[in-house]
């Protein structure tokens, strides 16, 4: 199966998930995600707004407005994705793919944390993205600790890693941290 099809495969397997199973799934890795010490002393955040059954980072952000600050993606007019700061979801509005984007232009110079969507990820900490390159593209640039979140039904032998992708320091299921 090739990189496409295993994207579909899985956008497929995520939708058919049932809200119980769902809620449990993310209820558990956003608490692993929350205990850990990266998280605790981040203050800065770069974070992906969930769409379409992603593991959800809405409630975490919800949750943590008062004590963090949350800097979410743009792909800008060059097209490069870069994160700018919002204070509450009134600062988002659909975007690029449907997906909520910020309208607010406050940037984001460098992040304490990076929480990283993804569809397949392999032992080694090598993740599929949706095909675009632009988290790789922002990884590469950062010193921050890069952390996928995902359910582990996504993990699989291998991701055939392109020379540009960029490996993640750490990825979270409901199973723990790899």
């Amino acid at each position: 199966m090739d990189k496409k099809q295993a994207r579909k495969a899985m956008i497929q397997k995520r939708f058919s998930l049932d809200e119980e199973t769902f809620l449990a799934l993310n209820a558990s890795i956003r608490q692993t995600l929350e205990e850990t010490e990266a998280f605790q002393k981040a203050h800065k955040i770069a974070i992906y707004v969930s769409y379409k059954h992603e593991v959800d980072t809405r409630e975490l952000m919800k949750d943590h407005f008062s004590d963090k600050d949350f800097y979410v993606p743009r792909i800008d007019k060059d097209d490069r994705m870069r994160f700018y700061h919002i204070h509450s979801f009134d600062d988002l509005a659909p975007g690029f793919f449907g997906v909520d984007e910020p309208m607010t232009n406050e940037e984001l110079d460098e992040p304490d944390l990076i929480i990283v969507p993804l569809l397949l990820f392999d032992e080694k900490r090598n993740r599929v993205g949706y095909g675009k390159g632009y988290y790789d593209y922002y990884m590469k640039e950062s010193k921050a600790l890069k952390v996928g979140v995902a359910y582990s039904f996504q993990q699989v032998a291998s991701t055939q890693p392109h020379p540009l992708d960029v490996p993640l320091d750490l990825i979270i299921t409901e199973k723990g941290i790899i």
